[in-house]
């Protein structure tokens, strides 16, 4: 089945978090002073599942990012990817600049090295000044029910340089899926040139 492609829009819904604080489950720091914190690396029951961990982002300012002239935001109505004896989870990750110079925090080449071996990028991700989570729900047919075995999804796609300007003390998100091996347990996280984080990767359920 060939992808339908949906008109490209940019989606800006105001940002909505709540007021918890989930405990830090890795970190990384990288000799400029950004500080990596991955909040949450959680099991989904299904690809509709995704992007509840924007609910346990701790209340506070934080930076949008950006993308250059030109980058977009589109939707894109795919087939869910069908792995054998996989899973899809979720990752939570606050990035903030204790260094005391300016930074641009560039969002390149991102991954997740399994201790197993190989690398898997991103399925879908999503970051601050993008959306929220109602607003979400509406536009990508969020649910809790799981879907059929030939099931679509509407996915977002980012085309181009997406970057977030963090001044001394400020700080931003981003949360990242991954379809991974149901075996995996441990992995590295790794953003651009910076510093990986290394985490523990829940069993399936």
């Amino acid at each position: 089945m060939s992808n339908r492609v949906l008109p490209r829009i940019t989606i800006a819904f105001p940002l909505l978090v709540l007021g918890c604080s989930p405990v830090t489950m890795a970190q990384s720091k990288s000799p400029s002073g950004l500080q990596f914190d991955v909040k949450e690396v959680s099991v989904l029951p299904h690809v509709g599942a995704r992007f509840k961990t924007m609910k346990l982002i701790p209340a506070g300012d934080y930076e949008n990012w950006r993308m250059d002239a030109g980058s977009v935001v589109s939707q894109q109505v795919v087939s869910v990817p069908k792995q054998p004896d996989s899973m899809w989870i979720e990752t939570l990750v606050l990035v903030r600049n204790n260094g005391g110079n300016d930074e641009k925090l560039d969002f390149k080449n991102p991954q997740l090295q399994l201790a197993s071996g190989g690398s898997i990028k991103p399925w879908e991700h999503l970051f601050a000044g993008m959306a929220d989570y109602q607003g979400l729900v509406g536009v990508l047919g969020l649910s809790d029910k799981a879907p059929g075995p030939d099931a679509n999804a509407v996915h977002l796609n980012v085309e181009g340089t997406l970057y977030c300007n963090l001044k001394s003390k400020q700080q931003t998100w981003i949360i990242m899926v991954f379809q991974v091996p149901k075996s995996a347990k441990d992995g590295k996280l790794s953003i651009s040139n910076y510093p990986p984080t290394a985490l523990k990767i829940p069993s399936a359920r």
